[in-house]
């Protein structure tokens, strides 16, 4: 049995990796945050719009998890801010 393996953007996974890299060093006190992907970084499997939690178990070791989460966010999401647009 073959096994088939995707390897990802390389230029979009050093991209998510360095903004990783510098929240974590603006924000010492934290383990752990969620950001949107960076497009090509997880091997071009997930959609738009999904979302990574990123886990800092110590300097230069993290884990990256995907998600994708309910359309109804997404829409619940972009009504509030361009709500906040029109306020600004």
């Amino acid at each position: 049995m073959a096994e088939l393996y995707i390897m990802p953007d390389s230029d979009a996974l050093d991209q998510a990796m360095q903004m990783d890299r510098e929240y974590f060093e603006q924000h010492p006190d934290k383990s752990d945050y969620y950001r949107l992907a960076v497009p090509g970084e997880d091997f071009g499997y997930f959609p738009p719009k999904t979302l990574v939690h990123v886990v800092n178990f110590r300097e230069g070791t993290r884990q990256r998890s995907f998600y994708l989460p309910p359309q109804e966010i997404w829409a619940d999401l972009e009504h509030e801010s361009n709500k906040n647009e029109k306020t600004s």
